[in-house]
């Protein structure tokens, strides 16, 4: 049994995959498995994944979250690590995470930082930087007004045992199906935000999935009913915690949609989180909408979760 099981889904991106798994060939911890699951590609992926001795998983095409909880049910490791199709890991960060579930009895949720990948800059030529970490009771423990608790899904590393309780991903096409996760896992017996190294490098492209406008409304409107469903732990005690971490996802939501055309779809979310926003004290937000509504498209970001698929 290994200790790590990494699951990687993806979908038609064969040489990206490939930059994928050459980074996972280069971690100084060995003792850990590699399932690519196949989300239905027409591409050569089959092939790239066998040239690395992965293990291939393949289904019709249901979405990253479907994949990766076919993963989850296939693997075998004691803790599960993500890293997507696109991204790349650092050679230290498996070996970040066995240290960290050493010296802190086995959390059950570690998350870290990235940096941006940059095609002109190899793997070997970034230095590793000190160990930094804060641990936490749990995940909502976590949360609070300075920086998210979570970083991006390949920076995840959960244990096994506590993810299979969750039921692991909604297979609905949304964004923030990750979010929605964390947000189930809120109360599981400690949590490691790894402040020091990075440990991935996250690419930005006009593939990112987060730049599909349907999935990432859908998603900002699924952990809003979430939470009004009480699909989350942590109770009343932990309401503003959670929260927190949703109007987070919302407020971009609404802010990237404003920008890109889609005053109605922003304004309706703008509605809906209000009472919420308030009550956070998110006033700069809540103030500053209306004004970006009314002047109309406000601003462009490299990074954006309604931007245009066409």
């Amino acid at each position: 049994m290994p200790f790590f099981s990494i699951i990687i889904p993806t979908f038609n991106r064969a040489a990206l995959l490939q930059q994928a798994l050459e980074s996972i060939a280069q971690q100084t911890f060995r003792d850990f498995e590699t399932l690519v699951v196949d989300d239905g590609s027409t591409d050569a992926t089959p092939q790239v994944a066998a040239s690395f001795g992965a293990r291939l998983l393949r289904q019709e095409n249901r979405g990253p979250g479907a994949a990766r909880n076919l993963g989850i049910q296939q693997a075998s490791g004691r803790y599960i690590a993500f890293l997507d199709s696109d991204d790349q890991w650092l050679p230290w960060t498996l070996d970040t995470y066995y240290r960290i579930i050493a010296e802190k009895h086995g959390p059950a949720f570690l998350s870290g930082i990235s940096v941006p990948l940059d095609e002109t800059v190899s793997l070997g030529s970034i230095q590793f930087r000190d160990l930094k970490i804060e641990f936490h009771t749990n995940l909502l423990a976590a949360c609070n007004d300075r920086v998210p608790p979570v970083g991006g899904t390949p920076s995840i590393c959960l244990r096994r045992e506590n993810l299979l309780r969750t039921g692991g991903f909604t297979t609905q096409r949304i964004n923030g199906e990750d979010t929605d996760l964390w947000l189930r896992l809120g109360d599981a017996p400690g949590f490691v935000r790894i402040l020091n190294p990075p440990v991935f490098r996250q690419r930005h492209h006009a593939g990112n999935i987060s730049h599909q406008t349907p999935p990432a409304l859908a998603g900002a409107w699924y952990l809003m009913q979430q939470e009004r469903n009480g699909a989350y732990p942590g109770g009343p005690r932990h309401h503003r915690r959670r929260l927190r971490i949703i109007c987070g996802t919302v407020r971009s939501v609404s802010l990237e949609c404003l920008a890109h055309g889609r005053a109605d779809a922003a304004l309706q979310l703008y509605r809906a989180s209000f009472g919420w926003n308030f009550a956070l004290g998110n006033f700069k937000y809540l103030l500053a909408f209306p004004l970006l509504a009314w002047r109309g498209k406000p601003f462009q970001r490299k990074e954006s979760p309604c931007a245009s698929t066409a």
